[in-house]
Formats: C-alpha cells, sequence, structure tokens
C-alpha cells in the first residue's frame, strides 16, 4: 500500500520536474555521483557524494530487478526521495535538560558498518529493508539501483554514471550497525534502520512537534528530511559482575525510560546495573509512550493524523526487534530466551506493561513503577499527557485503528485486533479485563498515592479490582508517595530482588514455566484499596506479598508438574515480614494455572483437585471443577498452609464425578 505521506512527497517532486532529464541536457550542472550499493543481511545500503556545486537539491533512488538505463527507469520501483544531508542522524538529537541548545546524543551523521566511523558530510545515505515485493517475478536474489537528481526549481535529471551494477542481496532479518562510539565499559551504541515498505519516516524528520530539533524549518533540506535509523545503548556484562567469569548464557534486561520531551541524555559509563545481564537501553523519541505513531500522516506538514489514518505500533516493533537481535546476534555473551525481562517508571512503566500483556512469549516477567493504565482518563495537568499522545494517534474521538507487527511472529496471537481504536487498545485495564483467557507475563508493580502525574485516582487505584479479577500471576504495593521510580517495591515474593543479583529473584525466573494466577487472597487489603495512604510516611501495602510458590529458581519444595494430564504446585504463606515458609498463618486463595507449557484445559471435561499439607503428607481438600468462561481452570479457595500446601490437578472420568451421588441417591 502507498502511504500518504509517501504519496504527498511523489506530488511534490513532480511540481518540480516534467520527467526525468536526460544528462546531455543539464550536465554541466553535477559531476558523477560515485553511487555504490552494499547489501547487507536483508538490507541495501545506498550511497553517493552530494553534488558540490548545486543547492536545496533533491536525490530520488530508484531499485530494479534488471539494470537501468535511460530507456526503462520509468518502470523501475521509486524507493524515496531525499534531500541533501540524507546522512543526518536528526533523531540523534536531544535538548539539553528543557532548557536547551539541542545537541548531538552520540553522533551527527549515520554508520553504516560496525565499528566504522560515521559517514562523511555531503555523503547521501538510503537504507533500503527487501521484502517479497521486491523480488516479485524474478526469483534471482538480486537488485540494480540508480540515483537521480532534481536541482532546486529544475527538472529530475538521469545519469548512466549513477547507476550500480548487480547487487546481490537476500531476506535475512537485518542487523544493527554496531558503531564505533566508545559508550565505556562493555557498552555499545547500535543503530536500526526500519523497513521503509511500511515506516513512516516524517513522524522523527524534523518537523514542528520536535521543534525541528533546533533546525531552521524554513531550510529546505529540513522540510524535506526524512528519518528511519534509531540508536540504542546496550551494556554486556563483566567479569566482576559475574563472580570473576561471565558465562556463556546470560540474562537481558530491557530498560523504559521516562516521558521526557526530548530530553534524553547519553548513556554513560556505570549506568548499567551491576548484575550479570546484558541490558538494552531504548529511547522513545517523540513520546509514543512506547506503542507507536501514525502510519499516514506527514508530520512535517501536519502535526496531527486524522480520520484515516492508521497506527502501527512502530516503537514496539523496534523495541522486539532489539531482543530479536541479541537472541540471534548477540553483542556479547549469548542471551537466555526464557530470561528477557522489562522494566520500566511512569511513561516507561506503561511500556512495561504493555509488553508483559502482548508479549508474554517473550518476557519472563515484568516490572512496572506507577505506570498510565489508562491515558484517555488522565487528569493530569488538563489532560496534557493526551494532548501529547494524540500527536502521536490522534484524537481520542477519531478513535483511529491499530495495526499490530513485530518481527519472529511476535505479534501472530494479536492480528484479530487489528482495526481496535489505539485509545481503547492503549487502555491497559480494558486489555487486562478483556483479555482474561490470555496469560501476561508475572506482573509487578507500584503506585504512590499522592502521585499526582500518573494520577491515583484515574490510574492506579482501578487497577486492582481489575488485576484481582484477571486471575493473572501479579502483586503490587500502593504507598504514600508521589511520583517517581519505587525501584523494584511491588515485585511478588518469587520475584524479589536479590542483592548483587538483581531483580525477578537475581534475574533467574523463567518463561518455560508454569505459575500460578492469584485472585481473592484472603491476605490482600480489601478492595477497591483505599484512597487515603498509609499512615506512616515510607510504609506501603501490598497484594500478594505474602504467598510462594515452588519454582525451579525458589526450589524450597519440589518444581511445579505440568504435564498433559496433571498439575501441580506447592504454595506456602509467609509473613509480611518474612520470605520464610513457615512464618506465616494459613491464608486462601483462588489459584488459576497459568503460563501452563503442557497441561491441557478441556471444554466438558471436569477436573478433580487436591490440596495435599506438605507438614504431613495429608490430604486436607478435595472437588471437581471444569474449564470457566475465560478458558482456565480455577482451584477456588485453596487453604495454602505456612509449611506448604501442595496443590493437583487433573483430568477425571464424568462418571466418577456422578457415580457416588447416584448410588448414594439409590440406597436412599
Amino acid at each position: 500500500m502507498q502511504k500518504g505521506w509517501r504519496t504527498l512527497g511523489i506530488i511534490l517532486i513532480v511540481m518540480l520536474t516534467v520527467g526525468v532529464t536526460p544528462k546531455a541536457t543539464q550536465a554541466e550542472q553535477i559531476e558523477s555521483l560515485g553511487v555504490t550499493a552494499i547489501h547487507r543481511s536483508g538490507q541495501t545500503f545506498i550511497t553517493w557524494t552530494e553534488s558540490a556545486g548545486l543547492t536545496n537539491e533533491l536525490y530520488t533512488i530508484y531499485r530494479s530487478n534488471e539494470p537501468i538505463t535511460a530507456a526503462n527507469i520509468h518502470r523501475a520501483q521509486v524507493l524515496l526521495t531525499v534531500p541533501e544531508d540524507s546522512a543526518r542522524f536528526y533523531a540523534n538529537r536531544y535538548y539539553k535538560d528543557y532548557v536547551g541548545p539541542w545537541l548531538n546524543r552520540y553522533l551527527d551523521r549515520l554508520v553504516i558498518a560496525d565499528g566504522q566511523p560515521q559517514l562523511a558530510a555531503g555523503t547521501g545515505l538510503l537504507v533500503w529493508t527487501l521484502n517479497e515485493f521486491d523480488f516479485q517475478d524474478y526469483p534471482e536474489m538480486a537488485g540494480y539501483y540508480a540515483v537521480t537528481y532534481t536541482p532546486y526549481g529544475g527538472s529530475e535529471i538521469f545519469d548512466p554514471a549513477n547507476v550500480t551494477g548487480r547487487v546481490s542481496e537476500s531476506l535475512l532479518p537485518p542487523k544493527p550497525v554496531r558503531t564505533a562510539v566508545n559508550l565505556g565499559g562493555n557498552a555499545y551504541l547500535m543503530i536500526q534502520y526500519m523497513d521503509l515498505h511500511s515506516w513512516n519516516p516524517t513522524f522523527h524528520a524534523p518537523n514542528a512537534t520536535n521543534n525541528y530539533y533546533g533546525n531552521n524549518p524554513n531550510d529546505f533540506k529540513i522540510q524535506h528530511a526524512v528519518q528511519y535509523a534509531y540508536d540504542y545503548a546496550i551494556s554486556t556484562p563483566t567479569a566482576a559482575q559475574c563472580d570473576g567469569s561471565v558465562p556463556p548464557v546470560v540474562p537481558v534486561v530491557m530498560h523504559l525510560h521516562s516521558w521526557g520531551d526530548n530530553t534524553y541524555d547519553p548513556y554513560l559509563p556505570g549506568q548499567a546495573p551491576d548484575w550479570c545481564a546484558t541490558i538494552i537501553w531504548p529511547i522513545d523519541m517523540g513520546e509514543t509512550w512506547f506503542f507507536g505513531f501514525a502510519q499516514e500522516n506527514d508530520y512535517r506538514i501536519s502535526e496531527m493524523p486524522g480520520p484515516g489514518d492508521v497506527i502501527q505500533n512502530y516503537t514496539e516493533q523496534r523495541l522486539l526487534r532489539m531482543i530479536y537481535d541479541q537472541l540471534h546476534n548477540p553483542v556479547g555473551p549469548e542471551i537466555d530466551p526464557e530470561r528477557i525481562y522489562v522494566k520500566g517508571a511512569s511513561m516507561g512503566a506503561n511500556g512495561a506493561l504493555a509488553l508483559a500483556l502482548r508479549y508474554p512469549d517473550v518476557f519472563a516477567a515484568a516490572y512496572s513503577s506507577q505506570p498510565m493504565t489508562n491515558l484517555r482518563a488522565s487528569t493530569f495537568d488538563d489532560a496534557f499527557f493526551v494532548a501529547d499522545a494524540a500527536i502521536s494517534w490522534g484524537w481520542p474521538e477519531d478513535e483511529l485503528p491499530v495495526y499490530l507487527t513485530a518481527p519472529n511472529g511476535w505479534a501472530d496471537n494479536l492480528q484479530s485486533y487489528n482495526g481496535e481504536s489505539v485509545w481503547e487498545w492503549q487502555n491497559h485495564l480494558q486489555t487486562i479485563s478483556e483479555r482474561k483467557q490470555v496469560d501476561a507475563a508475572p506482573l509487578s508493580l507500584a503506585w504512590g498515592i499522592e502521585d499526582i502525574v500518573m494520577d491515583w485516582a484515574t490510574q492506579g487505584r482501578p487497577s486492582f479490582e481489575v488485576l484481582n479479577f484477571s486471575q493473572q500471576c501479579w502483586g503490587a504495593s500502593i504507598s504514600n508517595d508521589g511520583h517517581h521510580d519505587q525501584s523494584y517495591r511491588g515485585l511478588m515474593p518469587n520475584y524479589i530482588y536479590l542483592p548483587g543479583s538483581g531483580p525477578f529473584w537475581g534475574l533467574q525466573a523463567r518463561n518455560n514455566e508454569t505459575v500460578p494466577g492469584l485472585s481473592d487472597f484472603s491476605s490482600n487489603p480489601a478492595l477497591p484499596p483505599p484512597n487515603n495512604p498509609p499512615p506512616v510516611p515510607g510504609e506501603y501495602i501490598s497484594f500478594n506479598a505474602t504467598i510462594r510458590w515452588a519454582a525451579t529458581w525458589d526450589a524450597w519444595d519440589a518444581p511445579p508438574v505440568d504435564e498433559p494430564d496433571r498439575w501441580e504446585m506447592s504454595l506456602c504463606a509467609i509473613s509480611s515480614e518474612s520470605a520464610i515458609c513457615g512464618t506465616g498463618s494459613a491464608q486462601t486463595v483462588d489459584v488459576t494455572p497459568r503460563r501452563v507449557q503442557q497441561f491441557e484445559v478441556r471444554p466438558s471435561q471436569f477436573y478433580r483437585w487436591e490440596n495435599w499439607r506438605l507438614s504431613d503428607g495429608g490430604l486436607y481438600a478435595e472437588g471437581f471443577t471444569t474449564m470457566n468462561a475465560s478458558g482456565h481452570i480455577t482451584i477456588p479457595g485453596a487453604v495454602i498452609f505456612p509449611q506448604g500446601s501442595r496443590l493437583v490437578l487433573f483430568p477425571v472420568d464424568t462418571m466418577r464425578v456422578f457415580l457416588p451421588a447416584i448410588l448414594c441417591g439409590t440406597n436412599n
């Protein structure tokens, strides 16, 4: 589908041209551009030398599956038209401390090969990501490229010298470019180039929504610039962080920052926590709330998308591609696919919560400190954040639809939600409630009652009843804090922070192991939670904080059993002062098997549940249950003893359930 911004760009070019002019008519205006094309892992990097004798010129890049000539260039695929300075890294610009000046966070210009310097001034660039469309009717994986130029106010000029030969290409997943920028220690600056078949490169181009990154808005090259390259920092563990030796496989933690109005400073040496893990540090330039922005709108001309547009999850695509790249082409040690975590605060908490809800097959666990759970309901500063997000998503009343995609098929389970209103899709409370049948990654959340930014009344307080209803694996805390990162307060006992090792039980919690969904836990505070803060400053109240289960990373008892016809799990009640089993008192909770790997839940099938005391091995309680409306089985009101209870579920024949009652009735 041709994008609206691209169509408009072509119209602007047509206004400047009357067709492609052969070299002979205006050859004296420009020297050969020295066009080159180098293919690397699914992407072709086209570079050229911009004319020193022209100003305000435009360059159009073409691709064909056959050699390009003046006679057939009209049949070639038009990739993009760019102005001079097309290798400038605009999305690398940041506004210092909200007061200026605008600076380059790391680089002024782009890098196209690992460990190489940035491109020299005067070098033009287009990075084309190949897809099946590019090779239709041509089984040979190769292409030819040409660059034409259009002098300001003149006609587009084709010069046979500005055509490449055959370039061998592929449909491999693109790799990020590792720059030579020294971030200190084992930290690296990476650059992603996104797929221009579907990417809108005008959102992060200089425009009014980003104050043109401090550039002159009347500058021709600023008015026509595009941006589809993005940087992120990645730190890999040192031997000192790994007790003397870096293991061959490590976990990864993605840190999502809070809202900052494009004031995101460079990564600093020592910024990485002291964990034996790879840490990914994305930057959400433009404050898309780690989701995405309009597909059609040309942000260089219009600040706000309108009816008829579509909101793609562009930022989620970038985040997930960072993880995909580390899994397949790691910087540093290999990544354990079962130990991938995400953490965020404020706007970053919004992103962490969204990723946990949407991509449970990717993330083992998530921590969300004071998230925006329903942005449309925000009352902060006369709905400031609503207006801010509308730049990316359109106004709420426009109800613009979403389009969801991700690398590695990670968004396949979300395709039925394409077309839903973006403001509904970004309402995480609604998602938790309506997608109860889908497992989320285990969630830990924290809120402050005195928080007026992610205001407690509209974002925090309504969350607890929804989370309890969801029967997901979750924990949370409420304090009398204002708005700040609560540093992993609210983690469930199985995901606590181990000093020196990190959160999520020392980064050992796994994605490929069943967990308990928890609801109606007897030790939890009443719902809805109180409006008033805890009586003593600094205190907090917690949910699902006094129940612990045996897991491979917390082996106080046998690990869970997760087989097609049997599910077992040991749980114990603990006190609020100690995480040690045996220190609390008996409690009750509804337990729902979640993130099952093999256990099958079938409609119309009866299941027997049993609750065995671990203290003496005695059977304490038993009963029967069936699949509920959300497709799960819940053991209701299970008594969890301090020394531990072993819950067991398995299918039984219908006659085993009803025959005793029938026989009993006959005897009577």
